[in-house]
């Protein structure tokens, strides 16, 4: 009988005790160490009948089961000859219970005697312990699990506690103690032989060790079974009960470290047959998975590392490594590229199955010098590290093999263009551009078509989104009529989203619209979701800024859920970024809140540029702003211009910028804003600042608060954003009403509040409204676009120079010139005899009319317009 206490496994015996309430012949079984015996004993030890254990594990192969059973009943041999299971059935009575214990390596002598004892002895019930089941009819198999975490620990800390009543596990070292038991694969023995080593290593020491696990476990504690003395001996007995053939098949079964299906297990492991893996589970040495889709089969750690130091001792191990690398790099080079196709999702799901095999087989490509397969593979891989998102990796690998002296020109080009697809998305932009002259220059040399297009539309990329589009324009082009003409249709689909994105916001945006929309169409024709996705995503947000709600609605509700479900989180963010945004347009900033913190969420969990992360957070600045969550709206903002300073892609924090400009009156945001918007063209960000500059001089400078509202109004039209031009529309309409033309300004309100009604944009709250300045005015039907076109030519004279040096005032003249001398704003103030605040106040409206947003930008601009300023102080 057992001499320790028994730890854990309660849901355990419980399932045993049921099961044996149901069947009268009942098999645990599973590899060595698992636990069988002592789960038996205990299970059995509960149930109310009389008890017997035989041993069938210390028979010798050939001696009779039948014997060692009939000597626990005190039964002889029948002297007349009949079968020994009929003298034990006559010695029961009523209620019987017996285990046969190890009955593996006598399977069919153990089968044989059960079935006639059961026939004879309509009270029994036998429990029987075997690495493979009994085969009986009315045999209940159950195989016993790998312990939980929680009473892994448990049975650690008691054996070690055993071994030295004085340790104990803090909380830092029960978290080693729990990884040391997942390393070991929660199997008993395995775990109380660590536990045995605590007296002379700690926890972290132990866990080191475990590449070399048999070494380590080798000195076991000293019991009458030699099975169970060591892990190793407990995994001998297994293997030696194997046929050679099933031998050598466990040994190149050892080479997959993330499982396989018999496919893959027939073309490395001697062309093994399902009957085959059939045995090798039956004797509990493979595990099944029946819920994979194909059928999955692996090793546990411990039974890959005994079969691989099997493999090692053969001799054979050179060769069987080099047969999987051949396998891998077949199976990827035919699988990766019909991730382009209608196959996508599948060929996705198997590759991450496979994905520590491919590992695998490129580190012995690497280590045996390889060089052709070990490039072969990883540029093939290329294309799904980066669909996954998987950047280290990517690189990683494909430089490695890129440093090998001597690859096939093709074979070449194909890393470099992973590489190049690689920087394009990490916003390594220059990189981009280098590599893609390194690919066109292999391609070229080569005469490759494909790759030469590839390399083009690679340095358009890196060059529209470092510098901008037009400089990338020439190139864009060249591959757009290569991809017209047949030779990478797909490759011209995957990289318009590069140019698309570096023309957000600025003006012309049907362009944008128009190649968007073809790039979906080649994507979705060719089967690639990833693709189809992307541009999706970026057609929805440029819905929105164009005005276009309902567009935007459709596109980035339905490319979210997708997006969601792919694990494609770049699309995911994007598209429930412009879903958001359009739910706070259309007056609906709860529920636009909660899908930006869904996105935002999204953006952190990935490893994507922050620009994501940026428009999630500056959507929900909108809306808390929308729901007068003040506070919360400047914070949002606030982390969104702090995020996208980190992104490659550096004018985008123009996007939080303007709008902590506009929402909270943030002089030095609306400055910055309209620098990087002059600097990269993006009208749509300028037409905004514009417009927030014309509220800030209301009343103070109408002039020049008229001229900013018309200029915005230009910029907006050309931006194609119908939300902005409403905006600027009752922006000058505010000051034509209060020049007095009534009816002027009536029809430019009427036309901004009836579009905005046919785009499904709730109130503007950029001008109060004053219904007693309107009484009286007439309404009419003129069109919206006509009505857009007056106000465009019925500039005031009065109104025509606001921006610039010439539209400064001779009171902002002296401010900016002592500026200039740099003088402080209180000694501006004693030299002009004017108050402080009337200094700040002048300051503003020349920071507002020269957009610039510090002294020192304003310094500069003095000596560019009127020389260096003399020396001077405040009391000359």
């Amino acid at each position: 009988m057992p001499r320790t206490s028994f730890v854990g496994r309660a849901s355990e015996v419980r399932r045993v005790v049921e099961l044996l309430g149901v069947t009268r012949i009942l098999t645990l079984v599973g590899p060595g160490g698992i636990g069988k015996s002592r789960l038996a004993l205990e299970a059995t030890g509960v149930v109310p009948a009389e008890r017997a254990i035989a041993d069938i594990g210390s028979l010798d192969r050939g001696a009779r089961v039948g014997v060692r059973v009939a000597e626990l009943y005190g039964v002889g041999e029948p002297e007349d000859g009949s079968p020994i299971a009929y003298a034990v059935a006559g010695a029961l009575r009523g209620e019987a219970l017996l285990v046969l214990d190890g009955c593996e390596h006598v399977v069919e002598d153990v089968a044989s005697f059960a079935d006639a004892l059961l026939d004879r002895a309509p009270g029994l019930r036998i429990l029987a312990t075997s690495q493979r089941p009994l085969g009986l009819a009315g045999e209940v198999t159950w195989a016993v699990p790998p312990m939980t975490e929680e009473d892994a620990t448990a049975l650690f800390a008691a054996r070690a506690a055993a071994a030295d009543p004085e340790r104990s596990f803090g909380d830092t070292e029960a978290a080693a103690v729990a990884d040391l038991c997942r390393g070991l694969d929660g199997l008993p023995l395995a775990i109380e032989l660590a536990a045995a080593r605590t007296r002379s290593l700690t926890v972290g020491e132990i866990a080191a060790g475990l590449v070399r696990r048999f070494e380590l476990l080798g000195n076991g504690v000293q019991t009458g079974d030699s099975r169970h003395a060591t892990l190793r001996a407990s995994l001998d007995w297994s293997y030696e009960l194997l046929s050679d053939r099933l031998r050598v098949i466990l040994q190149r079964l050892s080479l997959f470290v993330s499982g396989f299906d018999a496919a893959s297990a027939a073309a490395v492991a001697e062309e093994s047959t399902l009957e085959d893996l059939a045995a090798l589970v039956e004797r509990s040495l493979v595990a099944f998975d029946p819920h994979a889709p194909s059928g999955w089969y692996r090793l546990s750690d411990t039974a890959r590392a005994y079969a691989l130091d099997r493999l090692e001792a053969s001799g054979d191990a050179e060769e069987a490594r080099a047969g999987f690398v051949r396998y891998f790099r077949d199976l990827v080079e035919h699988g990766v590229p019909l991730l382009d196709g209608p196959e996508q999702a599948v060929w996705m799901n198997r590759l991450f199955a496979d994905q520590d095999n491919i590992t695998a087989a490129l580190a012995w490509s690497r280590a045996a010098g390889d060089d052709d397969s070990l490039a072969r593979i990883a540029g093939a891989m290329g294309t799904f590290w980066l669909e996954s998102s998987q950047w280290s990796e990517c690189r990683v690998w494909l430089e490695t093999a890129l440093d090998a002296p001597a690859l096939e020109p093709l074979v070449r080009a194909r890393l470099l263009e992973g590489l190049c697809h690689l920087d394009t998305w990490t916003g390594n932009f220059d990189s981009v551009v280098v590599r893609a002259g390194q690919l066109l220059e292999t391609a070229g040399a080569a005469g490759d078509k494909w790759y030469i297009g590839r390399a083009l539309g690679y340095r358009a990329a890196g060059t529209a989104l470092a510098v901008g589009a037009e400089a990338a324009r020439n190139d864009f082009t060249r591959v757009r009529r290569l991809s017209v003409e047949g030779a990478d249709a797909w490759g011209y689909a995957n990289l318009a989203w590069a140019f698309c994105l570096a023309r957000m916001f600025q003006t012309d945006p049907d362009e944008p619209r128009r190649l968007l929309d073809e790039a979906m169409m080649l994507a979705r024709e060719a089967g690639d979701g990833r693709t189809a996705r992307l541009t999706s995503a970026l057609a929805a947000l440029l819905a929105v800024a164009t005005g276009r709600l309902d567009d935007a609605h459709r596109l980035g509700s339905r490319t979210y859920e997708d997006a969601r479900q792919a694990g494609h989180w770049s699309a995911a963010v994007l598209a429930a970024g412009a879903d958001a945004w359009q739910l706070v347009l259309r007056g609906s900033p709860e529920d636009a809140a909660a899908l930006a913190v869904e996105a935002i969420a999204l953006a952190d969990a990935s490893n994507e540029d922050p620009l994501f992360r940026m428009l999630g957070l500056t959507v929900l600045g909108l809306a808390r702003d929308a729901l007068l969550e003040i506070d919360e709206a400047e914070d949002a903002l606030t982390r969104a211009v702090v995020v996208a300073r980190g992104s490659r892609m550096r004018r985008w924090v123009a996007l939080p910028l303007v709008f902590r400009g506009v929402l909270f009156d943030d002089e030095a945001a609306l400055a910055e804003a309209t620098g990087v918007a002059k600097e990269h063209d993006l009208t749509w960000i300028h037409a905004y600042a514009l417009l927030a500059r014309a509220r800030r001089l209301r009343g103070v400078d109408d002039a020049a608060a008229e001229g900013f509202a018309q200029d915005a109004l230009g910029r907006h039209v050309e931006a194609g954003n119908t939300i902005g031009v409403c905006d600027a529309l009752d922006e000058v309409a505010f000051h034509r009403r209060r020049r007095g033309a009534a009816d002027a300004a009536q029809r430019l309100r009427s036309a901004a509040t009836a579009e905005r009604e046919r785009l499904g944009v709730a109130s503007a709250e950029w001008v109060p409204y004053e219904p007693d300045a309107e009484r009286g005015a007439t309404r009419d039907d003129t069109g919206f676009d006509e009505v857009v076109r007056s106000a465009l030519r019925t500039r005031a004279p009065h109104v025509a120079a606001v921006h610039g040096w010439e539209s400064l005032t001779p009171a902002e003249l002296q401010v900016a010139r002592l500026i200039g001398a740099h003088l402080t704003n209180p000694q501006i103030a004693e030299r002009l005899y004017v108050s402080l605040a009337t200094v700040k106040t002048h300051l503003g409206h020349i920071f507002a009319k020269l957009e610039i947003g510090t002294r020192s930008e304003l310094a500069v601009l003095v000596r560019a317009h009127e020389g260096a300023p003399e020396a001077t102080d405040a009391h000359s």
